[in-house]
């Protein structure tokens, strides 16, 4: 087949070499001169191209990958057939195979750096109905970058069709990875893909398959009859947690393993050893580290907008300073990754002048009971104390240096937080080209196409973005622009820019950012905690855990500059970013972008304060904040309250045919006071949004593109309650030219050629009802059994 087809076409693609051949299929790298772009192409066995059955069950193949959206699985481009072959067209992946990286064991922090992202894509397909059938490592596909990629779904059905379209005596799964009902030909369930797994997270961990025999049919049986060898050996010494795990996902029966892939892994990760959490010592000063400007703080400073629209917000009173951007912009429509922002500064900073900290709350210190130097001088820069790249340098001799910078960057972030990585964290220098390749290729894979759609139609029909407006790209353009270095939590790796092995300030202090995330990472295991905030159906829950997360990293940022940046060195790092997107964004992109490191900076300090340490914001991440509310108002957190999240009926049966739900979910106080900012000035909406105890909408959209927004929100109080309802007849009466008559049941209507707005007042609730016309609105109202 290969002598065939290389050099050749196969429908529009041009073949160019054979990649490998398995007993189905043999795959080919190819070209698409359509999209230019290297594909993948699978094609079936010569011999067999022809026979019905066997073409049925690659096109049900092709049918079943197509239907699974996720970053961790093999995205499917096209199917077809040509010259008497059938073919599908897959994404190219340049990295190999994880079973070309097996061999030796793999310790704990690594394994499960493979095995999490695995784990959600496994979850994934068993939830849409997919059992994959032959998890072994040479069907999982590695990323340049070290991503995982679950590929060669080629033996799986739909779970509601349990039959064979081949014969069955054919044998379906490879050997050493089939589950005992496999192996005894019985029908499987996604519970066999899960003992897979299993010998999957052995495999990693010991360097081996735990069973393999002379032929095919004594291994099967050895799954069947033989217990799991978990013997110590001079090269593996599993902790009992580990060897208690891994029997259980290799259970004979099925019932008895874990029942999810992440129920798996999690199971591991808990046997992880928990680092010390004792400050590292260095020769250099305690430092304390200024709050974040408190959103309601008197002394609120704006800086005019570049489109002369709504005014950007500056962080702290006359600082400015780089900033570390998680990108959950749009409501945690993007997974969360390390970016640092700079912003124009102001002639005078507060840390140049020598104030150490903000009016409001106490400076936090990572060692309390150790005054802070009054006059801190900064050590001596990295960038002194490195030589440059010059042409005699080596590759060798610069990579060395890199390490060194890189070791200096961690020990200081490490005595700053008190926290010290698990694992080595893999370091990459990278030129501008390639770490902007690598971030956009990052955020092509982790954009949440669902969710982003979901968002701009929610923003759009609040009026926070304009109809032309694309939030896709909007957030894409910020992101790349403003990315100098970025932390992957899939493969645990930590690229930085730089063209020289000596990071200049803005690398350094981005380069300290992204460390403490992966630190993060790797001792709170927050990438777990932000898809189970994901996974809640409530966006505020993880905006505010994103909020969380990266308050602390900008907490540390201002520690680190304070501790070892000189004036010149602040200058740089403050520089502005010309033409920077992020001030001509909408106003809702820039405020969701610098919510973390406003309120979740203030949050942290909070917290810090209250405990009187660190160990006040470690403990944090065991019960993490469920909503903005409380990062907005941390006494809250502190306190225990939580909000009380009303119930809505799906009403989009009732709005007739062609009607559809495009998302339920929680709006949160931070975009309740952020949709009320576009007609009321900060301090009346940030008022009117600050008794919010919950809420709940629903939003749909018709077969003529209508939009429908149902909100109901909870309120802490009936003064609460009727501060909103009188803060939005205000506003209402700004979009709509005029007030709104009440009636006697409590309602108010505004209407006009945008639109119309119903509210209803309830003692300690309202109810907001948006809609395209009056006429849809009352006939939401209807559905929702209100005449």
């Amino acid at each position: 087949m290969a002598s065939i087809l290389e050099g050749g076409r196969l429908g529009r693609y041009y073949v160019q070499e054979k990649l490998g051949s398995g007993g189905m299929a043999t795959v080919f790298k190819a070209r698409d001169p359509s999209l230019d772009r290297t594909v993948a192409i699978k094609v079936l066995a010569f011999l067999r191209a022809d026979e019905p059955a066997f073409r049925e069950r690659f096109s049900r193949e092709a049918q079943a990958i197509a239907r699974l959206n996720h970053p961790h699985i093999l995205q499917v481009y096209d199917v077809g057939e040509d010259k008497g072959f059938t073919y599908i067209v897959t994404e190219y992946v340049s990295g190999g195979t994880l079973l070309e990286r097996l061999g030796s064991p793999h310790d704990l922090g690594e394994a499960l750096r493979i095995l999490r992202p695995l784990a959600e894509a496994l979850d994934f397909a068993h939830s849409n109905g997919i059992v994959h059938r032959d998890i072994k490592p040479s069907n999982v596909l590695m990323r340049d970058e070290g991503e995982p990629v679950l590929a060669d779904f080629g033996l799986s059905v739909v779970m509601e069709q349990v039959y064979h379209i081949t014969a069955p005596q054919e044998a379906i799964g490879t050997p050493e990875y089939m589950s005992p009902e496999q192996a005894m030909g019985r029908d499987v369930d996604s519970r066999s893909d899960l003992y897979a797994f299993g010998i999957l997270c052995y495999q990693i961990l010991v360097g081996e398959v735990p069973f393999h025999a002379n032929t095919a049919a004594a291994t099967m049986m050895a799954h069947v009859h033989q217990p799991l060898p978990l013997s110590e050996s001079d090269d593996v010494d599993l902790l009992p947690g580990v060897k208690a795990t891994l029997l259980k996902a290799m259970a004979k029966n099925p019932d008895d393993r874990y029942q999810s892939a992440m129920g798996l892994v999690e199971a591991l990760a808990a046997s992880l050893p928990r680092p010390q959490m004792a400050p590292v010592v260095l020769d250099s000063p305690t430092v304390v580290l200024p709050n974040a400007w408190a959103y309601s703080a008197p002394d609120y400073q704006e800086a005019p907008s570049s489109t002369g629209g709504h005014p950007l917000r500056r962080l702290l009173p006359g600082l400015s300073r780089r900033l570390l951007v998680a990108t959950g912009i749009a409501a945690g429509v993007v997974a969360v990754i390390m970016v640092a922002l700079a912003l124009a500064g102001d002639s005078e900073s507060p840390l140049a002048s020598g104030i150490t900290s903000a009016p409001g709350v106490e400076p936090i210190s990572n060692a309390p009971a150790t005054p802070a130097a009054s006059d801190p001088t900064p050590s001596e820069s990295i960038e002194g104390t490195e030589a440059d790249l010059t042409p005699e340098m080596s590759l060798a001799e610069a990579m060395a240096a890199f390490n060194q910078t890189v070791a200096l960057v961690q020990s200081r972030v490490s005595s700053l937080r008190g926290l010290a990585p698990v694992t080595p964290i893999e370091s990459n220098l990278e030129t501008t080209d390639k770490l902007q390749d690598l971030a956009d290729a990052h955020f092509k894979r982790r954009f949440l196409r669902d969710q982003v759609f979901q968002t701009e139609e929610l923003y759009k029909t609040l009026g926070l973005l304009q109809p032309e407006d694309d939030l896709e790209d909007i957030t894409r353009e910020v992101f790349l622009q403003q990315v100098t270095a970025l932390f992957d939590d899939a493969s645990g790796r930590l690229y930085v820019l730089s063209d020289a092995p000596n990071l200049g300030p803005a690398e350094e202090l981005s380069y300290a950012s992204v460390f403490l995330a992966g630190v993060q990472e790797q001792v709170f295991f927050v990438s777990d905690l932000r898809r189970a905030a994901r996974e809640s159906g409530n966006s505020d829950e993880y905006r505010a855990l994103t909020a969380f997360a990266s308050g602390e990293v900008a907490q540390i940022q201002q520690g680190y500059v304070q501790t070892y940046f000189t004036e010149s060195e602040l200058a740089e790092v403050t520089r502005p970013i010309p033409g920077n997107r992020l001030e001509s964004a909408p106003q809702v992109v820039r405020d969701v972008t610098l919510f973390p490191q406003r309120e979740g900076s203030d949050f942290v300090g909070t917290v810090y304060q209250s405990a009187g340490s660190w160990q006040g914001v470690d403990d944090v991440y065991s019960s993490p904040p469920v909503s903005t509310e409380q990062i907005i108002h941390p006494e809250k957190y502190l306190a225990g309250e939580k909000p009380d999240i009303p119930a809505l009926p799906d009403i989009t049966a009732d709005m007739g045919r062609g009607w559809e739900l495009v998302a339920e979910d929680t709006l949160g106080e931070f975009l309740l006071r952020t949709f009320l900012e576009k007609n009321l000035d900060a301090f009346t909406a940030s008022a009117a949004a600050a008794g919010w105890g919950g809420d709940r909408y629903l939003l749909l959209i018709g077969p003529e593109a209508e939009r429908l927004l149902v909100l109901s929100i909870n309120w802490d109080s009936i003064f609460d309650a009727t501060e909103f309802e009188e803060a939005h007849s205000e506003f209402a009466s700004v979009d709509y030219g005029g007030p709104a008559a009440p009636t006697s049941d409590g309602r108010r209507m505004w209407s006009g050629n945008q639109g119309a707005t119903l509210m209803k007042s309830e003692p300690k609730s309202t109810l907001l009802v948006m809609g395209d016309s009056e006429a849809l609105v009352q006939r939401a109202l209807s559905a929702l059994g209100i005449f």
